[in-house]
């Protein structure tokens, strides 16, 4: 491995249970790996430390781009994507809750500084030699600490001495890497000292440390660093063992065969989300044409004032409730072929006959329906919706609920329910707000509030549940204040 190649490598975590037993590993080749772990963690610690541990042990090459692969969307997401908007909140997530692994996000944010890096998604388990390598080890590790005995560390970025010993050697080897004769050094000196040097010093702090750094002033550690990257550098220091050095065209035919397969696996992986994407997108029209099919007529609704829409029609209630919403006055009771099919059966009944069927739930009366109780519910809603139980949140959507964001989206029931903290984020009592009876079951509730978004007016139709006794929601629509 020169001082200008790429370094290719795998991270992966473990644990079991998690959380539970936990380990985490980084894999190049079977000369350049490491891991490690706790006795209690998660498999997202796992995937966190095993990207921090590979920064920190190729910190002394950071003229080589680093292409990482990694199965772990929320590292990728974490390190990408997330995380300058997570700084900027003081760590907190947009629902200002905490955000998790931060003492490993922060050591991740100061040893990417200045990396030149690239990460690379990975499906797991799926024969990506790197990454079997890596989730083989960090599951090994999480077994070692699971069965209370001490994993195996591996030989770091370095060669494959022990890092004890290679710790004792580290002053005795510093002025003579520094001040190094052109004649080529002891194979046993410069093997223990570029295992103590060849990755940048662990934190003090780390439970994974490679070297017992605290025993070295940063200055030390520096000098001898610098020593050993000149040796790389003029050829006097080879990578080798101890011992016996392997050949310079095995290793480089290795590293040959190790980048073809990563492309290779890479092209797989590609083309495999190429066709997930594909299935996932013909699943999502596929859904979005049944809830359209479910929801006729809901483009007719967006952008309209509530008070023009005929609630019978948007419930879909015109011909199931036809019977409830034809009242007709008690002077005329055969005005409708419902009233007669009604009536006909109660004047030929002899009086002692039983009921044919099961009465129904009686409808509230219009006269009685209080229109306090949605706006209660309403606020219920917006306060509580994104906290309150998942059975509790459910009561109080209609199976058929349409709702109108304010960027002109329907979206379904569903969708409120596993996006809920994005649905509700009303800040504050309503702005102004009034109710108005649509008929013997709904009751519309207008309101001007304030939203995580800005301003919007709302407009809610919700419909009393006779049978459970409860209001629920059965439309929404927002619109932008204007």
């Amino acid at each position: 491995m020169n001082s200008t190649q790429e370094i290719i490598a795998a991270a992966d975590g473990s644990a079991l249970g998690n959380p539970g037993p936990a380990g985490w590993a980084w894999y190049i080749d079977d000369d350049h790996w490491a891991s490690g772990g706790w006795a209690h963690g998660t498999n997202n610690m796992g995937e966190l430390k095993a990207v921090l541990d590979l920064f920190e042990a190729t910190a002394s090459r950071p003229e080589a781009k680093l292409r990482v692969y990694c199965d772990s969307q929320y590292v990728i997401n974490s390190l990408t994507k997330w995380m300058p908007g997570w700084k900027k909140k003081g760590w907190k997530k947009s629902d200002g809750k905490p955000v998790l692994n931060r003492d490993l996000l922060e050591a991740l944010d100061q040893v990417l500084t200045g990396r030149d890096y690239e990460f690379i998604w990975v499906k797991g388990h799926a024969g990506h030699e790197l990454n079997e390598k890596a989730d083989s080890l960090a599951n090994g590790a999480a077994r070692a600490y699971q069965e209370g005995r001490e994993p195996a560390h591996g030989p770091g970025f370095g060669a494959s001495a022990e890092p004890a010993a290679a710790a004792v050697e580290l002053v005795a080897v510093e002025a003579p890497i520094v001040n190094a004769p052109a004649a080529e050094p002891a194979l046993s000196d410069v093997a223990l000292s570029e295992v103590a040097l060849s990755g940048a010093a662990p934190s003090e702090s780390s439970a994974d440390a490679h070297l017992p750094v605290q025993e070295f002033t940063a200055a030390e550690i520096e000098n001898a660093q610098r020593g050993v990257e000149s040796l790389r550098l003029s050829g006097l220091l080879r990578p080798a063992s101890a011992v016996n050095a392997p050949d310079p065209e095995a290793v480089r035919t290795r590293k040959e065969q190790l980048a073809l397969a990563a492309e290779r696996a890479a092209e797989r992986d590609a083309k495999a989300l190429a066709r997930q994407q594909e299935t996932a997108q013909q699943a999502s029209n596929a859904a979005q044409a049944e809830e359209e099919d479910d929801l006729t007529g809901l483009e007719e609704f967006a952008g309209m004032d509530p008070n023009d829409v005929d609630p019978a029609e948007l419930l879909g209630e015109t011909e199931e409730h036809a019977e409830e919403q034809t009242v007709e006055p008690a002077a005329a009771p055969a005005q409708t072929v419902e009233s007669a099919q009604v009536e006909a059966p109660v004047e030929e009944a002899p009086a002692s006959a039983p009921a044919r069927t099961a009465p129904a739930a009686p409808a509230p009366n219009p006269a009685v329906l209080n229109p306090e109780e949605a706006s209660a519910a309403e606020q219920l809603l917006e306060s509580r919706g994104s906290a309150m139980e998942a059975a509790q949140l459910e009561s109080m959507l209609h199976e058929r609920l349409v709702w109108v964001t304010a960027t002109g989206k329907s979206v379904s029931r569903s969708s409120v329910l596993q996006y809920r903290e994005r649905a509700f984020t009303q800040q504050g009592a309503p702005l102004k707000q009034g109710v108005q009876v649509l008929d013997s079951s709904s009751v519309l509730v207008m309101a001007a509030v304030a939203t995580a978004r800005g301003r919007v007016s709302r407009s809610s139709i919700w419909h009393y549940d006779a049978e459970r006794g409860l209001w629920r929601l059965r439309f929404r629509q927002e619109t932008p204040a204007s």
